[in-house]
């Protein structure tokens, strides 16, 4: 899909994608792609603060869209992770195209 990651660590991750033909519906940013990104980036928030033998996994995705993206235009994610147990954690995500 595209999902470049440029850094995790602390608590926090950050990727980008360019929006492309594969990413559309309609002409414009398929929501459906850009919350499976975003969970895939805060996945990687949460790496440094399990144990090798504890995976992760969503058990709840709550997003909202402010506008819609078109092709062409690079597409900016940051997460935020806050463990709040050994069993479960919150994040924060953003996603930006930069206009």
């Amino acid at each position: 899909m595209g999902l470049v990651f440029d850094g995790a660590g602390y608590g926090t991750a950050r990727a980008h994608f360019d929006v492309g033909p594969e990413h559309l519906a309609f002409g414009r940013l398929h929501t459906g792609v850009l919350y499976s990104l975003m969970e895939a980036t805060c996945l990687f928030s949460l790496l440094d603060s399990l144990e090798s033998s504890v995976h992760a996994v969503t058990h709840d995705l709550h997003a909202s869209v402010m506008r819609q993206v078109p092709a062409g235009l690079a597409m900016r994610l940051n997460c935020n992770g806050d463990p709040a147990g050994p069993h479960s954690g919150f994040h924060r995500s953003k996603g930006g195209d930069g206009r």
